[in-house]
């Protein structure tokens, strides 16, 4: 072997265009995870702030003596998880059929504790509220995903909040459902 200005030439093989193409099938799978999971913690905090605008609605509508104010309460948590900036943020909405707030049911309390006492009526208040949630990244382009609730496809949520009631009698006339 005739050598060239001194030393030979050797070619090294260099193994960096599979270290790319790895690099790149693992990066997109951490992407899926990663946005995933962004989907599923932004669906449970949503989730947890419309349970607690059912949750204030409810403690003012079981306190409340006028019929009108009631609905307006109801009315104001509906636009509430509409409209808000935090609702906004959450993508969550009560524009569809059956969405929004109501008052559910009145009913007596089976508990000794919690029974009529003597010149006092004693009742319990479910606030009902539909609400639908939407994906904070839009992954229904992903054929793995698609239709799955929470990560690439609007789901509807529904909260059902008890409460004690100082006026049934007030409630009955109400009660939407």
């Amino acid at each position: 072997m005739k050598r060239l200005h001194g030393r030979s030439k050797l070619r090294s093989h260099s193994t960096s265009g599979s270290l790319n193409a790895e690099f790149a099938l693992i990066l997109v799978i951490l992407m899926l995870f990663v946005f995933t999971a962004i989907n599923l913690a932004m669906s449970g905090m949503s989730a947890l702030y419309i349970y607690l605008v059912t949750y204030e609605s409810a403690s003012k509508v079981a306190k409340e003596t006028s019929p009108e104010e009631i609905k307006t309460l109801l009315a104001e948590g509906s636009k509430r998880l509409k409209e808000e900036p935090l609702a906004k943020f959450f993508h969550t909405s009560t524009d569809f059929e059956g969405g929004g707030m109501s008052l559910c049911k009145i009913r007596t309390p089976m508990s000794t504790s919690a029974k009529k006492e003597e010149g006092s009526a004693a009742g319990i208040c479910s606030v009902r509220t539909r609400c639908r949630l939407d994906p904070l990244i839009d992954m229904s382009g992903i054929p793995l995903l698609k239709g799955v609730p929470f990560i690439s496809k609007n789901t509807i949520v529904e909260f059902h909040v008890e409460s004690f009631a100082e006026h049934p009698e007030i409630l009955k006339e109400v009660e939407t459902r």
